[in-house]
């Protein structure tokens, strides 16, 4: 697993509880609500800049935090962090169509900022870089290189105990 940064597992409870993700330089906070995800720029700024509009319910999102690999790490030519995060947004199943992680550049989701402080962006969600579909999914592990460039998506579910 050299180069893996930490994976992050998220299902049950921990996906109702709405937790907000930061950036690793606190410039922006991504806020899921059961409609729309809020970014606010800055981080503790106190109404967000920019509201996406969500098809689905959010269930988790996940951060790149690219960053060089220490010296001796890896025999290869060392890989350059990714000059920008990138984010994964998973949408739950609905009405029959597949769960989805999508993959976005931090900035195609955070878009122009308001001319009015007192304005907030309304939008749809931007094109994916890429994006992944599944069905009966209730975990989802993402695990990013160092560089922030690539992720691996391992989805499960609990099988429940026929009684």
């Amino acid at each position: 697993m050299t180069g893996m940064s930490a994976a992050r597992i998220m299902s049950g409870h921990e996906l109702m509880s709405r937790i907000p993700v930061i950036t690793a330089d606190e410039s922006h906070l991504f806020r899921p609500t059961s409609s729309d995800l809020l970014i606010f720029t800055p981080a503790l700024a106190p109404r967000p800049a920019t509201r996406l509009k969500v098809d689905g319910q959010i269930k988790g999102l996940f951060l790149s935090t690219p960053q060089a690999l220490p010296e001796g790490t890896s025999s290869s030519k060392p890989l350059q962090p990714h000059s920008e995060p990138a984010v994964a947004v998973w949408i739950g199943e609905k009405k029959g169509a597949p769960a989805i992680v999508s993959l976005y550049p931090i900035s195609t989701l955070v878009g122009q900022s308001a001319p009015d402080a007192d304005k907030i962006e309304t939008r749809d969600m931007p094109t994916t870089t890429a994006r992944k579909a599944f069905y009966k999914a209730d975990k989802l592990q993402v695990k990013w290189n160092n560089a922030g460039t690539m992720v691996r998506l391992a989805c499960g579910h609990e099988k429940m105990a026929d009684n």
